[in-house]
């Protein structure tokens, strides 16, 4: 069963780790262990890279004749950047404001992902720039 732990600084870098155990092994045996600290602005940079990368493919097919109507591709915001709605602070404690908005901006930015997924996906000359299916987000891990 895997176990996961997060945790969230005061400067935003979010820690993470994963254990898995082995089926039926002992509880002291462990098949993976991950630890690293998620780089929220490398991982924002890659995320707009991506949307970049696919519009400039999509400029090329309509150079090239083709008559398609341009995606609207999500916006890539920070999750630095996002903030509680008032209704939402109004009922968080302070010292769990950061890590809630961190949370949220974190899920905005799979969101954004999981859209930019969806247009790329939905366009075949847009396949070959991450491959036949959805992946997840690319996050900047060290």
């Amino acid at each position: 069963m895997p176990t996961d732990g997060v945790q969230v600084s005061s400067s935003g870098e979010v820690q993470v780790s994963r254990t898995d155990e082995v089926e039926g092994a002992s509880t002291d045996e462990v098949l993976v262990e991950a630890k690293g600290v998620v780089e929220l602005e490398a991982t924002v940079e890659t995320v707009r890279g991506a949307v970049e990368s696919a519009d400039r493919k999509f400029d090329e097919q309509d150079a090239a004749g083709g008559k398609f109507i341009r995606p609207r591709w999500p916006v890539v915001v920070s999750p630095t950047e996002v903030s509680l709605t008032d209704s939402q602070v109004d009922v968080v404690d302070d010292h769990i404001r950061p890590v809630l908005t961190l949370a949220r901006g974190l899920a905005d930015l799979a969101d954004a992902w999981a859209a930019f997924e969806s247009l790329r996906l939905a366009r075949g000359f847009l396949v070959e720039l991450g491959g036949p299916v959805a992946r997840p987000l690319p996050l900047a891990v060290r």
